[in-house]
């Protein structure tokens, strides 16, 4: 029903539709009290009577109503309301700024709900205010500074909530106790309230902390790279000038295995001429006459610097990789900076287990 220009008050009747679900009555130009009979629709999933000119409070046995979660409702424009009391629901919207209108309430009860956002700084202009319990909630960001003008606040509870930064000092805080703060584990203040005290460094801390955690892994990527970088244009002048060098020889001979072993006659003591730190070098002379040096390696260590040399090309691929992927085209693709030194360290990790191994 809700745009269609509606006029004069809610009828009591709609008290009896006790299977209605969904009330909706919004953006009209009705008047009066919200009528204590709509406590009886014990169905009653949502409610909405926002912009009209409903004067006086919102019934208290509304909050009876177990199955309702929704509430629409300019409390700005519901002209004369002392008391507003959803205690005890499931609502979990903001408590919107527009409550802030009403300078006559006095009590304002959003209790053991699921309300999140931060407290609204208007609340300091509802200057009636007595009862103020915004308790079990999910509540977040500081207590504003403005709550301390309130001057007529004989109760005052946000305990269990998510609150953070520290605790205003004056006005009605100077008289408030530990049992109106507690359950929010970030507050910080006087030893009054049982709460942290306060750092004077907070923000000093925070930046710190911030190029501890952003900054330096960034230079850190840039170094490791750069090093990369050098390393591979070094290796790649090095392949060109051992392709040139051997592209300068006339000839490249092929030598079998069989001309090998008759030239050192079988690797025959005779023709040792020295051992080395991984095997023993032998004189082969070959049938055209050719005189070679023949180094034959000892089978158990070679097995072992072969697979050291497997774990660093394997370690050295998955840096590429990485690099690769940090490079890419389009920005979307490049990985966070807090994947690539999760990538960096498991690349760490598996190039010394890959060692041990060794």
């Amino acid at each position: 029903m809700g745009g269609n220009d509606l006029k004069g008050s809610i009828p009591d009747t709609l008290g009896k539709l006790m299977k209605l679900q969904k009330l909706t009555m919004n953006s009209s130009n009705l008047m009066g009290s919200i009528p204590v009979t709509l406590c009886n629709l014990g169905r009653l999933f949502e409610l909405n009577l926002e912009k009209n000119q409903l004067s006086r409070q919102l019934p208290g046995c509304l909050g009876n109503i177990s199955s309702l979660r929704r509430i629409y409702l300019e409390i700005g424009s519901v002209k004369g309301m002392q008391m507003l009391n959803l205690s005890g629901n499931q609502f979990s919207s903001d408590i919107p700024n527009s409550i802030g209108q009403h300078e006559n309430l006095e009590n304002l009860i959003t209790s053991r709900n699921k309300f999140h956002g931060s407290i609204p700084k208007s609340l300091s202009e509802l200057v009636a205010l007595q009862y103020l319990d915004l308790s079990h909630n999910n509540l977040f960001g500081v207590i504003p500074k403005s709550l301390e003008t309130l001057k007529n606040i004989l109760y005052l509870n946000i305990s269990y909530n998510e609150l953070s930064g520290e605790i205003p000092k004056e006005g009605i805080f100077k008289n408030l106790t530990a049992s109106s703060f507690k359950g929010n584990r970030e507050l910080c203040g006087a030893s009054q309230f049982e709460v942290m005290q306060c750092k004077a460094n907070t923000t000093r801390s925070s930046s710190k902390t911030k190029v501890l955690k952003y900054v330096l892994p960034s230079i850190a990527l840039v170094i490791i790279l750069a090093i990369i970088m050098i390393w591979l244009i070094t290796r790649c002048n090095r392949n060109t000038t051992l392709i040139s060098q051997s592209s300068s020889l006339n000839t490249i001979k092929r030598i079998s295995n069989e001309d090998i072993l008759k030239s050192t006659n079988n690797f025959d003591d005779e023709s040792l001429i020295g051992r080395g730190s991984i095997g023993s070098i032998y004189k082969g002379i070959f049938s055209d006459g050719m005189i070679a040096a023949i180094k034959a390696m000892d089978v158990d260590l070679v097995d072992g610097v072969e697979e050291n040399i497997e774990a660093k090309e394997r370690c050295f691929i998955s840096i590429m990789r990485l690099v690769l992927e940090c490079t890419s085209d389009l920005p979307e693709e490049r990985l966070s900076m807090e994947y690539v030194l999760i990538r960096i360290k498991k690349i760490k990790m598996e190039f010394l287990s890959d060692v041990a191994e060794e």
